[in-house]
């Protein structure tokens, strides 16, 4: 919903595998059937996703080249691929459309060679701006977000957040929070959470829960933090490894005194 990545990953699709990008229809992941859906950051998406669908649809026009091939009776290498059509390059009258080829089913092919893709002067699509595919949807509020999703007797839950990992729960009195019509107070030892058909009085009840907590003493303060992570860090990866400190060290006194010395001399100048 946020950057624009069924519109992206359409141009993406559409250079490749020759085709009009007004072909394309994008079906987004559906968390029914995904339930674990990472969340939105800065468009992993294109970094992670556009070589993929670059390389699948690259190879899926070979394939389609390769059908047609054996449909026109001529060499691949004398085939081009263009805008949904596959003709012959000495003679662009004798073609053959992805439909024709195709008639609607499934192709589960492979070819022994990788496909070559695109250099990017000659991309048509990608790099280029157009108007987002959900952009109607957006403007005239028929886009849904989650917060727009609402199902038969479903609740709005708001969570009695302790101060600070490993907090104990001394006392609490839910009490006033109860006292508001429809809230639903549930407590299983230290976790509590109120319910409400409405967002907005689940937060107003769980902000009138009055509750007392003992907090642990901190392992860290603005000193000690970073030998703190260090020894308490798990599932740690070494990306790279190299240089020294201490000769880092050594370098930054010397550029420091360099410096120094320099703007003494311009001072003196």
């Amino acid at each position: 919903m946020g950057q624009g990545i069924n519109t992206s990953l359409a141009q993406t699709l559409a250079d490749e595998l020759e085709v009009g990008l007004d072909k394309v229809d994008m079906i987004m992941g559906d968390t029914e059937l995904c339930p674990y859906d990472a969340g939105t950051w800065g468009s992993m998406t294109t970094r992670f996703h556009d070589p993929l669908i670059r390389a699948a649809a690259a190879e899926a026009r070979e394939v389609l080249k390769k059908l047609a091939s054996e449909k026109l009776n001529v060499p691949v290498s004398q085939l081009k691929a263009e805008n949904g059509i596959i003709f012959v390059e000495s003679d662009k009258n004798r073609q053959i459309t992805y439909a024709e080829l195709t008639k609607g089913q499934k192709i589960v092919q492979s070819i022994s060679d990788k496909p070559v893709l695109k250099k990017p002067g000659d991309f048509k699509f990608i790099g280029n701006s157009y108007l987002r595919s959900d952009s109607l949807q957006k403007v005239t509020g028929k886009a849904l977000y989650t917060a727009d999703v609402h199902l038969p007797g479903m609740l709005y839950a708001k969570i009695v957040r302790p101060p600070a990992h490993g907090s104990k729960l001394i006392s609490v009195d839910t009490s006033a929070a109860e006292a508001i019509q429809g809230v639903r107070v549930i407590r299983e030892d230290d976790f509590i959470v109120v319910l409400h058909a409405h967002p907005e009085t689940a937060e107003k009840a769980v902000r009138a829960i009055k509750s007392e907590w003992e907090k642990p003493a901190s392992k860290a303060d603005n000193e000690t933090i970073f030998e703190h992570i260090v020894k308490t860090a798990t599932d740690s990866r070494v990306r790279h490894e190299g240089g020294n400190p201490e000769t880092g060290k050594r370098n930054r006194k010397f550029f420091s005194k360099m410096n120094t010395t320099t703007a003494t001399k311009r001072t003196h100048q």
